[in-house]
């Protein structure tokens, strides 16, 4: 096994080194360090072992070539072979980021549901953008994910296994995350990974796993042989629509049970088709990276944030905003302030806290505020975005919204975001 001591320096492939600082954490694959590099700090990380030609060259390739996105902690360089392996180095991961897994053990939990689908989108965007490049992930699972908690921003580590779609890159992937064909021996591929890309959505929903239940509980050990069976070709979903033989526990699979029964109906829809028998057997019919996309930004424009509230952090989804609503968390009625209706038909719900994001955008460039005028409570917008906002009323008068001003909603207002964007108010 390799390992790397305090004050090591490891040359760099096309010249530069790095030096050990520290060792920040490992896993079955490697060490991460950080270490030195040209006066800045960075990320190393070391394999045990020599990982292989194939494996060496398709690093390589991805060090040479541009990361899908921003979100992407994408190898910068990679070290020459020495002390029997290699390595590569990357970006530390900022403060305030949690892997996923931290968050299936509470070690820390999302702020709200706005942060987690948030994080939902951020996912969805990023491998749309790999797969869109021509490449496979070919490894998901809940390692390869920081997330920040408060707001939903994400980062994805782990790029070393990144390769073309239907090459081999040496790795396979992690039981209870692979694809049945993949387990079988077939070659990971984007049709492999967005079956993955829905158990790691599943997962971060519902903190539990979405093959486990009353029956993989009857297995007292799980070989490789039980793995095979019941991760693979003969994985039953939890919540299959007609196969109820694995549904969850009550008391050892409670957050499956808590959170499937606050989730709406077009979700479980959604994860009953992505991770039901005919996705496991048939990887053609399975939820894409886009499909995932468009639902979540659907559920964001619908989220609806109690009135009881103190802030964002009690909030939830529904399907349908014109219905009566109840707050699952506290009982209470809640009703819709406005609506704004964009040019396209969709709609976006607008409760007290309620953040504004435009289509499928990272960062909300609005929030609905209330605030006390002639006695009466009214609901209002603040611009948050760097654009200055035209207003129109229904009579017709043009007004302008700057950065960090709020306006009172009125029904029949249009407002402009940007040159691509206007929405009309409708107050319910």
């Amino acid at each position: 096994m390799s390992e790397l001591r305090t004050g090591e320096t490891i040359s760099l492939q096309g010249g530069g080194k790095v030096t050990i600082k520290k060792e920040l954490g490992r896993g079955g694959q490697g060490i991460v360090y950080q270490v030195d590099y040209n006066g800045k700090d960075e990320a190393l990380k070391w394999y045990l072992k020599d990982e292989g030609d194939l494996f060496y060259r398709n690093l390589q390739r991805n060090v040479n070539s541009t990361p899908p996105s921003s979100n992407f902690l994408w190898p910068l360089r990679i070290t020459e072979r020495q002390n029997e392996s290699f390595g590569y180095v990357m970006h530390l991961r900022p403060k305030g980021y949690y892997e996923l897994g931290d968050f299936f053990t509470a070690k820390v939990r999302f702020k709200n549901y706005d942060s987690v689908l948030h994080a939902a989108i951020n996912i969805c965007n990023g491998f749309l953008r790999l797969h869109l490049s021509g490449y496979s992930y070919q490894d998901l699972n809940e390692g390869n994910f920081f997330i920040n908690p408060e707001n939903g921003d994400l980062l994805i580590c782990d790029n070393d296994n990144v390769a073309a779609n239907r090459t081999e890159s040496g790795i396979k992937g992690k039981s209870r995350y692979m694809a049945a064909e993949v387990v079988n021996g077939g070659v990971p591929n984007i049709q492999s990974d967005v079956f993955s890309l829905a158990i790691v959505l599943y997962r971060l929903f519902m903190l539990d796993h979405p093959f486990e239940g009353m029956t993989t509980l009857k297995y007292v050990c799980l070989t490789d042989e039980v793995e095979r069976n019941i991760y693979g070709e003969g994985a039953i979903f939890a919540w299959d629509r007609e196969d109820n033989s694995n549904r969850p526990h009550p008391q050892i699979h409670y957050n499956a049970h808590l959170r499937w029964g606050w989730c709406p109906q077009s979700l479980k829809e959604a994860f009953q088709k992505a991770l039901g028998k005919e996705s496991v057997l048939h990887p053609e019919s399975r939820m894409t990276d886009r499909e995932w996309k468009n639902l979540f930004v659907e559920l964001r424009r619908k989220l609806i944030v109690c009135p009881e509230s103190k802030g964002t952090d009690h909030d939830f989804m529904v399907d349908d905003i014109n219905s009566t609503l109840t707050c699952p968390l506290c009982g209470k009625p809640v009703e819709i302030g406005a609506l704004l209706k964009f040019g396209d038909g969709t709609e976006y719900a607008l409760t007290r806290h309620k953040k504004l994001y435009l289509d499928d955008s990272d960062e909300s460039v609005g929030v609905a505020r209330v605030r006390k005028a002639d006695g009466r409570t009214e609901l209002g917008l603040q611009n948050l975005s760097d654009n200055n906002w035209m207003v129109f009323t229904a009579s017709g008068r043009l007004n302008e919204l700057a950065k960090d001003d709020i306006m009172p909603l009125r029904d029949g207002m249009k407002i402009r975001f940007n040159n691509r964007t206007t929405a009309e108010v409708i107050i319910h």
